[in-house]
């Protein structure tokens, strides 16, 4: 459908729709996204991006996943925030917390990227969306495949990550609850472009 783009993170989110549902055809099938016959929708926040639209964007997610068909399964998100507790009595980041648990128990999965903070594991940096551990969130880190498709490439320097360090005090204990849940490749990748 012919629209303006609102596409304002430089292409992120166009790149993005093609790592997922890219059907190749400008490559002639060398390059297509994990799911090209998947369906998106596409919700975005306009030409300035806050909180709220984002949140409004969600929000719109909530109240249409069962209006239009096919249903919408999965909400795919990546927002830049520092790391933070999730809670949703938090003045600052309640609001994003309940609507992630409201999706989650209207059976949308929610997955976050972990954010581009990087971190050494001394201290967590994984985004405060990833750090609801709630059951159905997903927080996703970037991997480097080595370019050669790699499954077991490092962690991406750029990937935010959470708590490891496991040294014998207690103030540097490991964090689970701050770890991605799983990792990607996400770095280098082909897509589509705007």
């Amino acid at each position: 459908v012919p629209m303006e783009n609102t596409d304002v993170a430089g292409g992120h989110g166009t790149h993005v729709s093609g790592i997922i549902a890219g059907t190749g055809q400008a490559s002639n099938g060398t390059y297509h996204g994990a799911a090209p016959v998947a369906t998106l929708y596409g919700v975005a926040s306009g030409t300035s991006l806050t909180v709220e639209n984002a949140l409004d964007g969600l929000r719109w997610v909530l109240e249409n996943h069962d209006a239009v068909s096919p249903a919408i399964r999965v909400v795919n998100n990546s927002w830049g925030s520092g790391y933070r507790k999730a809670d949703e009595s938090d003045p600052l980041t309640g609001a994003l917390t309940k609507l992630q648990n409201a999706l989650i128990a209207d059976g949308v999965t929610v997955v976050f990227a972990a954010g581009n903070s990087g971190g050494t594991g001394a201290n967590p940096t994984t985004s405060v969306q990833c750090v609801n551990t709630t059951p159905g969130n997903v927080c996703v880190a970037s991997t480097y495949d080595r370019d050669a498709g790699d499954r077991n490439g490092p962690v991406s320097s750029f990937s935010s990550r959470g708590k490891a360090d496991n040294t014998t005090t207690p103030a540097n204990e490991a964090d689970p609850a701050t770890w991605p849940d799983i990792s990607a490749p996400g770095q280098f990748i082909v897509s589509t472009c705007r």
